[in-house]
């Protein structure tokens, strides 16, 4: 690995990651996000199961210890599921332009090794995070935060390099040994202290990357790429943290004449930047100048070679192109994210650097929308970074956005989205945010449109002496300040003063106060508050108009089997067949109801169904998005009309569904008492016997229903059930939700 160890997902992050993971679908200028392309690989199609059974397989000797057989077992099973479960994230393209040239470059690596050659594939994680990655079997994964960063062709060609080494070394299932041999107190661990466990273990996993790191030297070097400033790759690692550039925002960015802010809201000075992992002491990888003085000596010693080669031997505007694509597209997953103010620097950075001015505004109409909507509502840390945890010259915009007071930040949103649509009168876009924003600025901040003033001009200084000689003495002087005090106008009060003569934006705004004032007199009367309730209630599942759903399209149902006695955790075997028991009650509940209903699943997918796994990529990343807002209260206009019509078309239906469910077996407490009480009583033991040995078992269970042409939910459910997964219990949830479905009053 070239900066963390293996991310695995929790069970209880593999039952809510369709929701929770967030996508803005947003079809941007210039590009779109990157998307998969050409047939399925391999990897994505087979089932888990069938990968733990090939592994098991490959991997059968009777020459190994029992403990490392059982351990080998576990993390073949484990890592099976949770790789397949990370394939269907959301996060993982293939065949995509820059997963094309990352595979190109990996070729030059291994051109003197085609057999090798066939057993690595690649791919692209969508994440800002800079980082790249191998399992056990050969994949090998590659951010985008990382590509982003890098300088030149050949740094990628050592970091794969360095991955390869991971591979053929099978330091991944080493590490994994490794790490249970020390948990259980095994061999050399038997006799040391928990802290002297530790640092023992760490220093395991440091001389697997410093293997990783000289190994992998040796392969780069006889690739024919130029070692020349190749140890620079470590800054990459050591200023990860840091956006792709560090430059200067300026107080004058948002400026104009009727915006001047006060010094108060800018740093006289940001944090600076320092290293990351510069100590190992407490970390499971190397020390960065441990790593680079350690490839710097190997260099030192075959200076010659090191110097040979070039820097691209399979396109240098090959690589331009990817990079930008990259730093382009983590604007995108920022927004994703919700982590507006990273999105708004980098597509900050990205202007300066040349980018579509029509594509790089509209992600910062978005980063100010998004900060205005949850500031208004108390909710501006949910989407906030503090201050203190950042370094370097973006800083500045995190503090900018936490001085600001939620009005304050609404009224620079209403003008930047205003100026937008004067400057760019087609786009629809600008125009509905535009005048959401202003509702947000009349419903939470009862603004009235005469506090918008035109900028005062400085009075001269012969005015100010002119003034001074009016005035015959000092009594009059302090009179006078007293009981005319002059007023300090800010931005808030002329930032909008360009528009108070618009007729469009003067009728909206007069609307809006209408539309509140209404509200206001509704909650004078006496019944409001009881009705209030009712309707609030209702709006969570319930529009007005059509009744019922007729149709609706299922999108990755998930059943997840949970152990908690002897800390098995999830059963992944029987979760997969209950993934497929559960696609049948589906059908057979809808059918029975007459509610047609079609099923858009990883397991029923074939190679040549990528139209259909990106359908169900974005969905997914769609309805976490829109349910993120939901939960706060937030419902945001997204520019993705076209898409979402034409996913409608495509299905024929606007209801679009999640379902899942997860069946913990825990064990139960108190079972000491328990037996104790019950046999005070002769017929009250056995009934003490059955508790203290029979699990206790509950079914979580969530359904959600998106109507994709509103961008909201019409029926949402999260239920516990104390009791055992039964098929006629699983039976009766679905058949019970399904009858809502089709009862609603939409």
């Amino acid at each position: 690995m070239l900066l963390t160890t293996r991310v695995v997902p929790t069970w209880k992050t593999g039952l809510y990651a369709g929701l929770l993971a967030g996508l803005l679908s947003y079809q941007p200028v210039a590009q779109p996000l990157l998307q998969a392309e050409g047939p399925i690989p391999a990897d994505f199609l087979r089932r888990s199961s069938e990968t733990y059974a090939e592994r098991l397989e490959e991997r059968q000797t009777d020459q190994e210890k029992r403990f490392v057989r059982k351990t080998s077992e576990n993390f073949y099973l484990a890592s099976s599921f949770q790789i397949r479960n990370w394939l269907y994230s959301g996060q993982i393209t293939f065949n995509d332009p820059v997963s094309q040239y990352t595979g190109r470059v990996l070729d030059e690596v291994l051109r003197s090794q085609p057999a090798l050659r066939k057993q690595v594939r690649i791919y692209t994680v969508l994440t800002p995070r800079v980082n790249a990655f191998t399992t056990d079997d050969g994949m090998i994964f590659v951010t985008l935060g990382l590509l982003s960063q890098l300088e030149n062709e050949a740094q990628l060609a050592f970091i794969l390099s360095h991955e390869v080494v991971h591979y053929t070394k099978k330091h991944v299932i080493r590490d994994y040994l490794e790490s249970n041999k020390a948990r259980q107190k095994r061999g050399d661990y038997r006799q040391l202290s928990e802290e002297d466990r530790k640092s023992a273990r760490w220093g395991f996993s440091k001389e697997q990357e410093m293997e990783a790191d000289l190994e992998g030297l040796n392969l780069f070097l006889k690739t024919g790429y130029t070692a020349h400033d190749l140890t620079r790759v470590f800054d990459v690692m050591a200023y990860a943290h840091i956006p792709y550039d560090d430059r200067r925002f300026p107080k004058s960015y948002f400026e104009d004449e009727f915006v001047q802010f006060p010094d108060s809201l800018f740093l006289e000075e940001v944090a600076a930047i320092h290293p990351e992992n510069e100590d190992d002491d407490h970390s499971s990888h190397p020390a960065i100048p441990k790593r680079r003085a350690a490839v710097e000596a190997v260099l030192a010693r075959q200076s010659a070679t090191a110097a040979a080669g070039s820097q691209a031997r399979v396109s240098e505007e090959g690589f331009l192109n990817m990079r930008h694509r990259a730093r382009h597209d983590i604007a995108q997953l920022y927004l994703q994210r919700r982590q507006y103010e990273p999105a708004l620097y980098q597509a900050f950075l990205l202007e300066g650097d040349g980018e579509d001015p029509a594509w790089t505004k509209q992600v910062m109409l978005q980063c100010l929308y998004g900060l205005t909507s949850y500031a208004n509502r108390d909710k501006f840390n949910e989407v906030h970074v503090d201050e203190e945890e950042i370094e370097g010259q973006s800083q500045q915009v995190y503090h900018f956005f936490a001085q600001l007071e939620p009005k304050a930040l609404n009224i620079l949103a209403v003008k930047y989205a205003w100026d937008l649509t004067a400057q760019f009168p087609d786009d629809t876009y600008a125009r509905q945010v535009a005048d959401s924003l202003v509702k947000e600025l009349v419903y939470f901040h009862k603004v009235a449109l005469d506090e918008f003033q035109a900028p005062r001009p400085a009075p001269s200084a012969d005015a100010q002496v002119d003034e001074a000689q009016a005035t015959s003495n000092k009594y009059d002087k302090i009179r006078q300040r007293q009981t005319t005090p002059q007023e300090d106008l800010g931005f808030e009060s002329t930032a909008l003063a360009a528009w108070r003569d618009n007729a469009r934006f003067v009728t909206l705004f007069e609307q809006h106060q209408a539309a509140h004032e209404k509200e206001e007199s509704l909650k004078k009367k006496k019944n409001y508050h009881r009705t209030n309730k009712k309707s609030r209630t209702e709006a969570a599942s319930r529009h007005a108009g059509l009744t019922g759903i007729d149709r609706m399209l299922v999108v990755d149902p998930e059943y997840i089997k949970i152990s908690e006695i002897h800390s098995k955790g999830v059963q992944f075997l029987a979760s997969e067949q209950a993934n497929d028991r559960l696609n049948f009650l589906i059908q057979d509940n809808a059918q029975r109801l007459g509610l047609d209903t079609e099923i858009l699943d990883d397991l029923a997918f074939g190679a040549n169904d990528v139209d259909k796994f990106n359908d169900y990529v974005r969905l997914n990343r769609w309805i976490g998005l829109r349910m993120s807002h939901f939960r706060n209260g937030i419902q945001l206009a997204t520019p993705d009309d076209a898409w979402r019509q034409a996913m409608m078309k495509k299905y024929d239906t606007r209801y679009f569904c999640r379902i899942g469910f997860a069946s913990v077996r825990e064990r139960r407490e108190r079972i000491g008492q328990t037996l104790v009480l019950s046999a005070i009583t002769f017929y009250g033991f056995p009934f003490g016997l059955y508790y203290a040995f029979t699990p206790d078992c509950g079914l979580y269970h969530y359904q959600i229903v998106m109507d994709l042409e509103t961008g909201t939910p019409v029926f949402h459910c999260l239920d516990y059930i104390n009791n055992r997964d039964r098929p006629d219990l699983l039976k009766s949830v679905l058949y019970d939700n399904f009858y809502q479905l089709q009862r609603l009053k939409l």
